[in-house]
């Protein structure tokens, strides 16, 4: 017999002579699966919130049944085949999911396909940030149900004062970000941090100084009273004030002037505007009433104006769908993770404004360039130029203070909305921050044990500045008793943005060493160093659980992780394994025959090939960046199998001994993307594949058909069709004739800064198949008469 497809058939044996059935017997017809998929992490904000995950076996046709386990059920539980997963406490698990045989079939038998999956049970906090004195906007992980004032904490980093929350509001468009509202007003410069649970988050509060004023709105609706405000913001962006001129508490120095002669102004400060053409002019001056005379001139120092604003009138429909953002690179508008950025600083260039408009049934509109981009403000910001065809438009910071973008009818000039940009001060450094700050080391110099801790430092915003620190701004400040101090200096170093802690031979016991940048900023790690003592183990120590696979220098385009087997005693390391050895000594169960096998996993299960790699010194690493090219993001498993067999002594017989051991690694990639456009279906020149692969072209072949078709562009800058030629390092092609090529992908190589050429892999999909001519023959050469 000979299994055709999946399913059940009888087989039936019979009499030749009679014709009669004598015996018959069912069999079943089983189709493997080669792989299951499934999201790589499932976020649960809260304690009996669930979610059903969802299998997909490949081919469809498979027969594998699914089935789901949890490495922690106190934690979260998942139906062992229903998949559906539901939170039991606050921390994080991980789930299994198995693609087996039959349901009788052992999780751990060889043929099985599997799949992990990362669960976060509770709100996870992800930054905070001031936007006015008495507000502070907090970003969790996942979306919020439910928050109290309460639950939580604003502590000034300093004198360590609490400071009570007194509403916490969930955002109507974000369900993953809350404005905390205090009683008291924060406007002293201190860094403090916010508390929720067991995550926390710091926010540099203003210095509450004025440093620029706008008006606000800028549009009202036609025929309708509408309050106008000023509003005061810091160097920063903060707002520091928002005044209303009919209030007892509008500022004595602030001057505020609103003058229309079609409409009126109210006693209480509203303006009602008659028409949608209609306007009015508007004023607001910041007095310090400090003055210095120049050349026999009176001025006033340090008077902050908005100069004359325009306020215009529109429907209310007119402006109720649209999106803006402030990127380099046109964005994902439609994707989840998608937020809109409209502040930008001084000094930021480069930047451009992206729009997506859509008209009142939410389509979006098809020609922009029949709007027109203008600044309110030029001293504060500049529309430098115009690329409405593209949906954008440069611009330029000037200094800080909010400004808006007037957008117009490009016929009429009638004004359809204003859209608000914020120009915050040039970004400076405002704290120091170490992703670990007590970490455990072996002493043992066999087991060559490292620990990476990453350090940032970032500006008042938060941004990670990309600084490079040096052992020159790390000291000792204590050691263990019979330590030496100068010794402990060298366990430290400085590698990429990692502070690298290797104690080999060092004197046990804990070590604090002090981190500074700039003699300004501290932080201290605390080091403990432990001997190799007790029961002995197996371990896999890596150097990162977590890596971008960014190019951006010289360096980014070879990354790697380090993974180091080890034996340990007492859960440390003690002696570092090699792959393969004929002995292993140094612990008190001698080995022979060893094998170190050490493979890394894809999310599916799948093993990965080509990414294990041996280093100087035998290092051995899990490739991020090879000669600038990414592995593709997602989680990854580096699993580990150590087999050896003990060698026999007097009272003892040898045995086969096996240890294995994985750990979960997650690859992100915040590389720019590159986009790119077919402007030529047919091109000259010749089709050639590769001998051992005829879907593959030879990188001549890609190179002049790739540059001939299509335009790349990355971070504005555009390659192809008779721009800067790419290099094409690898295709994959669905079909290849003489005169078609449909392609799938291309990996091209790109300068992505300063020189440095990344390679990135770019999906052509639906736009893949281009119509290949000869090349031009040589013309004849002319003859004399």
């Amino acid at each position: 017999m000979k299994a055709v497809a999946p399913g059940s058939v009888k087989i039936t044996a019979k009499n030749k002579k009679t014709g009669k059935a004598v015996a018959s017997k069912t069999f079943k017809v089983l189709q493997r699966a080669k792989s299951v998929a499934v999201d790589s992490e499932l976020f649960l904000g809260a304690v009996g919130d669930t979610a059903k995950l969802t299998a997909t076996l490949t081919p469809a046709t498979s027969t594998d049944v699914v089935r789901f386990t949890t490495s922690d059920k106190t934690i979260a539980t998942v139906g062992l085949t229903s998949g559906k997963v539901t939170a039991k406490a606050e921390g994080t698990t991980t789930i299994n999911v198995y693609a087996k045989a039959t349901k009788a079939t052992s999780n751990s038998n060889k043929y099985n396909k599997v799949a992990t999956v990362k669960v976060y049970v509770g709100p996870y906090m992800d930054s905070a940030k001031q936007t006015t004195v008495t507000d502070v906007e907090v970003a969790f992980k996942t979306d919020v149900k439910e928050v109290k004032a309460t639950d939580f904490v604003i502590t000034n980093d300093t004198t360590k004062a609490v400071f009570p929350v007194k509403a916490a509001t969930i955002s109507k468009t974000d369900a993953k970000v809350v404005t905390l509202s205090t009683y008291a007003e924060l406007k002293d410069a201190a860094t403090y941090t916010v508390t929720y649970g067991k995550t926390s988050a710091q926010f540099t509060a203003t210095d509450g100084k004025v440093a620029s004023i706008a008006i606000e709105p800028t549009v009202v609706t036609v025929q309708n009273e509408t309050k106008l405000y000023v509003v005061a913001k810091d160097a920063n962006g903060i707002q520091v004030g928002k005044y209303d001129k009919a209030k007892a508490d509008f500022p004595s120095n602030l001057e505020f002037t609103v003058e229309t002669s079609d409409g009126y102004v109210t006693g209480e400060n509203a303006l009602y505007l008659n028409s949608k053409t209609s306007t009015a002019k508007a004023k607001a001056i910041y007095h310090t009433y400090k003055y210095e005379t120049v050349d026999g001139v009176q001025t006033e120092v340090g008077k902050i104006e908005t100069g004359d604003v325009t306020i215009t009138a529109t429907d209310a429909a007119a402006i109720s769908n649209y999106q803006y953002t402030i990127a380099k690179t046109a964005p994902a508008w439609t994707s989840s993770s998608f937020k809109a950025k409209t502040d930008i600083c001084v000094g930021d260039n480069d930047e451009k404004v992206f729009f997506n408009f859509a008209d009142a049934a939410k389509n979006e509109v098809s020609d922009y360039t029949k709007y027109e981009i203008s600044s309110t403000n030029e001293d504060v910001l500049l529309v430098t130029a115009s690329d409405l065809a593209n949906k954008n438009v440069s611009i330029a910071p000037i200094k800080a203070g909010t400004v808006y973008l007037t957008v117009k009818n490009a016929s009429t000039k009638a004004v359809i909305t204003t859209l608000a940009i914020t120009v915050k001060e040039e970004a400076k450094a405002a704290n120091l921050v170490l992703d670990k700050t007590n970490v455990s080391v072996s002493k043992e110099a066999d087991a060559a044990d490292v620990v990476n801790v990453g350090y940032k430092v970032v500006d008042q915003y938060n941004n990670n500045m990309n600084v490079t620190l040096t052992t020159d701004d790390i000291t000792v400040k204590s050691c263990p008793n019979g330590a030496d101090a100068v010794a402990a200096k060298g366990y430290v170093t400085i590698k990429d943005a990692n502070i690298v802690v290797n104690a080999a031979g060092a004197t046990k016991g804990t070590y604090v060493y002090e981190v500074k940048y700039n003699n300004k900023f501290t932080k201290y790690l605390t080091v403990n160093v432990k001997e190799a003592v007790g029961a002995e183990g197996f371990d896999l120590l890596l150097s990162e659980t977590s890596k971008d696979a960014v190019v951006k220098t010289e360096a980014d385009r070879d990354k790697f992780i380090t993974i180091k087997p080890v034996m340990t005693k007492g859960g440390v390391a003690c002696k570092a394994l090699v792959a393969d050895a004929n002995e292993l000594t140094g612990v008190s169960t001698k080995y022979e025959n060893v094998k170190v096998a050490i493979k890394v996993l894809n999310s599916k299960g799948e093993e990965v090939k080509d990414v294990i790699g041996v280093k100087d010194n035998n290092v051995i690493a899990f490739n991020v960046t090879v000669s600038g090219k990414a592995i593709a993001a997602g989680t990854y498993t580096v699993s580990c199998e150590f087999t050896a067999k003990t060698v026999a002594t007097a009272t003892v017989p040898s045995k086969n001994v096996t240890f294995k051991k994985s750990t979960a690694v997650t690859i992100t990639n915040t590389q720019l993307p590159v986009s790119f456009e077919r402007v030529e279906k047919t091109v000259a020149a010749t089709v050639a594949t590769e001998a051992n692969n005829a879907k593959v072209l030879t990188a001549e072949s890609a190179k002049a058909i790739v540059n001939g078709c299509y335009t790349f562009t990355y971070d504005n800058t555009k390659y192809g069709k008779n721009g800067t030629e790419v290099d094409v390092v690898a295709n994959t092609c669905s079909y290849v004739s003489s005169t078609y090529v449909a392609f799938k992908t291309v990996t091209i190589e790109i300068t992505v800064a300063n020189g440095v050429k990344a390679q990135i892999t770019v999906d052509l999909a639906g736009a893949n198949t281009v119509n290949v001519t000869a090349p031009a023959s040589a013309a004849p050469a002319a003859t004399s008469a």
